[in-house]
């Protein structure tokens, strides 16, 4: 009974999220600008990884560049709101 109880709060809050999201525009703008410079981070890194295999990189190779010091930096954007 505890855990329907905690779920139909969890769910109550959810929707209260939702309406408030859906009714205030202004309340959008920044999630939406975060998850899109995730997904440009996302983008590079797949361009990238394709640039090296074109280069004649074997797969050991791009993944030992790929999870270099310098792609800690870029994975690092948190995508949540």
């Amino acid at each position: 009974m505890n855990t329907l109880n905690n779920s139909a709060h969890a769910s109550f809050a959810t929707i209260l999220t939702c309406v408030d999201f859906a009714r205030k525009p202004e309340c959008r703008a920044p999630v939406i600008d975060k998850h899109l410079a995730y997904w440009k981070i996302l983008c590079n890194n797949l361009n990238d990884i394709e640039k090296m295999f074109k280069e004649g990189k074997s797969k050991e190779q791009v993944l030992k560049e790929f999870k270099g010091p310098h792609k800690k930096s870029e994975v690092a954007v948190d995508p949540t709101p």
